[in-house]
Order: C-alpha cells, then sequence, then structure tokens
C-alpha cells in the first residue's frame, strides 16, 4: 500500500514517483525503534542528508508511532524537507543538497 501525503511537498506527482524510483533500489538508512522519534534519530537522518538527497527510513514493528505519525513528527523537527512517499513501514524523504545537488528532478 502506497500512501502518498502530498499537502506537505513542494514537489510534482511527476517528481515524487522519479524519486520513489531512485529510492527503490536504495535501503533503509535510519530505522526507528521502540524509543520511537528521539534526538539521536533526527540527529542521523540530520547526518544521512549531509551525504545524500534522498533518505529512506524503516519503522520497526515496536515503534511507538506509525509510519505515517513518523513522518510527521520527522517533518516538524527538521526544515526543508519533501515527504515523498510512506510505503508500509518506509518513509521516502527528499532534500535537495545545498552546495552539491546531485539529483536532477523532471
Amino acid at each position: 500500500m502506497t500512501k502518498i501525503i502530498s499537502h506537505m511537498n513542494k514537489l510534482s506527482s511527476k517528481q515524487r514517483a522519479y524519486i520513489r524510483a531512485l529510492a527503490h533500489q536504495l535501503s533503509p538508512i535510519v530505522y526507528i525503534g521502540k524509543e520511537g522519534i528521539t534526538e539521536q534519530v533526527i540527529d542521523s537522518i540530520t547526518k544521512a542528508f549531509n551525504r545524500r538527497e534522498v533518505v529512506k527510513i524503516k519503522v520497526l514493528e515496536n515503534a511507538p508511532e506509525t509510519s505515517s505519525v513518523s513522518s510527521k513528527i520527522i517533518s516538524e523537527k527538521l526544515e526543508e524537507l519533501n515527504l515523498v512517499a510512506v510505503i508500509g513501514r518506509i518513509i521516502i524523504f527528499y532534500r535537495e543538497h545545498p552546495q552539491n545537488p546531485k539529483v536532477v528532478l523532471p
């Protein structure tokens, strides 16, 4: 089941589809577990965005929040994120790298 939360996005549907296709081959970089979204999780996401523009996050079964709720919390805590999709327990975010953008959006 793919759920796209479009009210938080600045991306077109074509751009979201393109980023979802890029993210398909990626493994999740950050995992949200039983502690939920802690400062360490936010720090890990921030560090991941320093290295790449597309970040895939997995919400584990023992996490206190659902993936939809987790995506909203992360979007509120971090600026200029684009929520691309919530697919089951996977969250995909995009943020253009300020100095060295590599993803060319259609």
